[in-house]
């Protein structure tokens, strides 16, 4: 764990905390029952575990990460969610 960006003192102190590889996987089952937002992408990365690091499929996987990482920040995404 380490701390990131002191520099600015107006913003709250952020933590960063990292795991890879099979620890990645078991923290990821281990808190997958508290997730609500990011359950999608966890999911996901317990599938891209599944396959090995140069096959299309985990290729395949990794851009649907990628793009469910991207917030749509547009009007009808707006208006579907207040609804």
């Amino acid at each position: 764990m380490r701390c990131r960006d002191k520099s600015q003192k107006a913003v709250r102190t952020c933590y960063e905390w990292a795991v890879y590889g099979e620890a990645a996987r078991i923290c990821i089952k281990m808190v997958l029952p508290f997730l609500w937002e990011k359950r999608e992408q966890a999911q996901l990365l317990l599938d891209i575990y599944r396959y090995p690091a140069q096959s299309r499929r985990r290729e395949k996987l990794l851009r649907v990460l990628s793009d469910l990482k991207h917030i749509d920040r547009t009007e009808a995404r707006i208006k579907r969610e207040i609804r």
